[in-house]
């Protein structure tokens, strides 16, 4: 496509937000997989067919995806956690194509994710930046946002440590988002 898609993940409260927000500013497109992933399940008629065929209609309500539903069902059963992930990033990585290709007017463009390799994103990516703040500031912006507890956030960040681990000779970059730099003067291509 002539087009260079970078990655940018980094684990909780690290800043992916801040720095998707930086770049949204100086212009680039950045396509966020969490939003987008749930805009996928609300309207593309493929995944609704296969969720309601697999789990049956009560995953859908009056007002769309019935999220505590779908959780209930998924959360409790691995292989239907692993067929959901799978369902939904297959259709997010085509939806970031199509993107790519008819949204996005640049020549560079990001992808926002915390389960960049999982979901396979990362093998997309021309090069991937890494949002990272030290672990006690990262649990303190956690607390402050979501309510959570300290035990809470530091589970999440320890399930949250693989998925920062990517192969050797990848292209990766940092992004130091503990407030000693500027992350605006980080964000240079």
């Amino acid at each position: 496509m002539g087009k260079r898609l970078i990655g940018l993940t980094g684990g909780i409260g690290a800043g992916k937000s801040v720095v998707s927000r930086v770049l949204r500013l100086k212009g680039f497109p950045v396509y966020d997989c969490d939003s987008e992933a749930r805009r996928l399940m609300e309207d593309n008629p493929e995944i609704m067919i296969k969720l309601c065929a697999r789990f049956g209609q009560s995953v859908y309500g009056p007002s769309g995806l019935c999220r505590p539903r779908l959780a209930e069902l998924v959360f409790s059963d691995q292989e239907s956690l692993d067929w959901l992930n799978s369902l939904v990033h297959e259709a997010v990585r085509r939806d970031i194509c199509r993107w790519m290709q008819y949204d996005a007017d640049s020549d560079v463009m990001f992808v926002e994710s915390a389960i960049m390799r999982v979901s396979g994103l990362d093998r997309m990516c021309e090069e991937i930046w890494i949002v990272d703040a030290p672990e006690e500031l990262r649990i303190a912006r956690a607390i402050k946002r979501s309510g959570m507890t300290e035990r809470q956030v530091r589970a999440r960040i320890d399930a949250q440590r693989s998925e920062l681990e990517f192969a050797p000779g990848a292209k990766l970059r940092i992004i130091d988002n503990s407030g000693k730099c500027s992350v605006l003067e980080q964000i240079k291509l």
